[in-house]
């Protein structure tokens, strides 16, 4: 990922994206995919603060930006807008739908999202294995040499103590980085910084966010059981052709 690309991701993730873009950036450099051409992209959940669709503009000829309600349209139509001068001048297609990861059509080069998991699958509702969920997505919705992408939002240590303040009162569910264990490539980071300072605080906040993101760049490398942010990747090999030898 060059900078510029770098560039590009904290403005597609929108808020706390210095803690967000470590583990996304590195599973992105790992697989590959902003190295490829003319692909298909689907991303499944944009929001009016992120959306990491606009990430393959670049690259791809087909993007398609998905939302879960028809509402979110205009805010992230208006969110793309925002977005696309820093993507610069590109030649692709751009298209805007609902769409629900529980009822997914169509196939795909590249699927990605972020914080989708966790309202799908509620702490309140299905306890179902998540990586028998991802990997029918990548069965039946990835094209050979596709990669699924998923960020979620991990457990923190202090979890407990923000329950108390009403955090996760709609029951969204945290995850553990051990519960993606059918990932080929996963990344985590974070251990204080978990949530939007700037939203709250303004410039103060982030100014706490930027200390918050040294410390937790420090402290990463010794604790790292209970990351904030988990990036996975799942692959779907090329289909292998066997080939009979004439007698």
């Amino acid at each position: 990922m060059t900078p510029k690309d770098y560039h590009l991701l904290l403005q597609c993730i929108g808020w706390n994206n210095r803690t967000w873009a470590v583990p996304i950036s590195q599973v992105i450099n790992k697989t590959g995919v902003l190295g490829r051409k003319n692909i298909h992209v689907l991303e499944l959940g944009a929001g009016r603060v992120s959306t990491l669709g606009a990430l393959f503009f670049r690259n791809a000829n087909h993007v398609t930006i998905s939302y879960f309600n028809q509402s979110m349209h205009k805010p992230v139509a208006k969110r793309i807008d925002k977005i696309f001068p820093v993507a610069g001048d590109t030649d692709y297609e751009k298209h805007f739908a609902q769409a629900s990861v529980l009822d997914l059509h169509g196939v795909y080069d590249v699927i990605i999202m972020k914080s989708v998991l966790g309202g799908v699958f509620r702490t309140d509702q299905s306890r179902q294995n998540i990586n028998t969920f991802l990997e029918a997505i990548v069965a039946n919705n990835l094209a050979d040499n596709g990669v699924l992408i998923t960020v979620d939002n991990g457990i923190p240590f202090y979890a407990r103590l923000i329950s108390r303040f009403g955090a996760r009162g709609a029951h969204w569910r945290y995850f553990r980085p051990e519960e993606f264990s059918g990932a080929p490539f996963q990344f985590c980071f974070g251990l204080i910084g978990a949530f939007s300072l700037k939203t709250r605080l303004g410039r103060f906040g982030q100014l706490l966010e930027d200390l918050i993101h040294l410390t937790d760049r420090v402290l990463c490398g010794i604790f790292n059981k209970s990351p904030t942010v988990i990036a996975s990747a799942y692959v779907k090999p090329a289909a292998t052709v066997t080939q009979v030898k004439q007698v």
